[in-house]
């Protein structure tokens, strides 16, 4: 039997033979001679497609769907419409979907998203893509910045054509918090649709600016954040940034002594003083420790870090280059 999952958007089969019967329904195998003719890429990769079809965001996403080998088909059992749609592509069954999912292929967001990358200089960091899903981190390798350059600006597109995974893009600064690979990720601003009408005129040149858009706003952060290694009093806006960093939706659990917010338990007077001539960027650092060691969920852990960084906008945003 097959059952849909909780966004009803892609089917979840007890047997493969109920898939197979499925595949065997009339329209369901490819058999229109037209749809040979746009068949040409579907049986490849995605690298293969990239490295044959490099500007295939220069398409529409209609034509970009054909070209691909894209096609629906009513789903019909017992010669009685359910009311779903198969998608195919060529011969081969993608996933059950409703009339109004919006068919986004992966290679082709994929192609807009290596255009965006090449202007910005940006690789491919680590791609955890499969048949259905595009799921890709792209880096500023060659240029890390930052304190000590510890810091790399990137992106994440994620996308899929079987209705398992929203289209997604997201840009954010990156460090490795310490040596047993632990990574934190502040995030730039990001965008996420379902596969429904919004979708449906996807303009591929706005969604290139944007990421180039976003991806700058974080290279310009990581380069002011590069003025922190100077004790926390030389910053224009250390001591707002630190009264705010006190009194924010942190818990003292995750702020060292000296920025511990007084309650019931703790009394002002018993918060010892901010170490004398510590940088910001110690600071910053102490607090992401914490954050990335303490016993939290991994979600809890992504919004402390959120907070974080919207808490210290303040001083991104404020602070003037430091002259030598």
């Amino acid at each position: 039997m097959m059952r849909m999952n909780e966004e009803d958007e892609y089917p979840v089969w007890d047997s493969d033979d109920e898939l197979e019967e499925l595949e065997a329904l009339p329209g369901g195998t490819g058999d229109d001679p037209k749809a040979e003719k746009v068949l040409d890429l579907a049986d490849f990769d995605l690298e293969t497609i990239l490295e044959n079809a490099p500007e295939l965001y220069k398409m529409e996403r209609e034509t970009a769907v054909k070209r691909l080998g894209f096609s629906r088909e009513p789903v019909i059992i017992k010669e009685q419409h359910t009311g779903k749609q198969a998608i195919m592509r060529g011969d081969k069954y993608v996933a059950m979907v409703s009339p109004k999912y919006v068919v986004v292929p992966n290679e082709w967001i994929a192609s807009g998203v290596e255009q965006a990358a090449e202007e910005l200089g940006l690789v491919l960091h680590s791609d955890r893509s499969d048949v259905h899903r595009l799921f890709r981190y792209y880096l500023d390798e060659d240029n890390p910045a930052g304190p000590n350059g510890e810091l790399q600006a990137g992106f994440l597109v994620r996308n899929s054509v079987d209705g398992s995974m929203s289209f997604s893009l997201s840009s954010f600064a990156f460090r490795q918090i310490c040596t047993n690979g632990m990574v934190t990720q502040v995030d730039y601003g990001s965008v996420s649709f379902v596969h429904m009408r919004a979708l449906e005129r996807l303009d591929m040149g706005a969604m290139i600016e944007m990421i180039k858009g976003s991806v700058k706003n974080a290279q310009k952060d990581i380069r002011i954040m590069e003025q922190w290694t100077v004790p926390w009093e030389e910053l224009p806006q250390g001591r707002m940034a630190l009264g705010l960093l006190r009194t924010s939706r942190l818990p003292n659990t995750v702020k060292p002594a000296y920025l511990q917010e007084p309650n019931k338990r703790l009394k002002a007077e018993d918060i010892p003083k901010i170490p004398e001539g510590i940088t910001f960027w110690e600071i910053y650092n102490e607090i992401t420790d914490m954050i990335s060691h303490n016993d939290i969920t991994e979600r809890t852990r992504v919004e402390y870090q959120g907070v974080l960084h919207k808490t210290l906008r303040p001083l991104l945003r404020g602070t003037a280059p430091i002259e030598a």
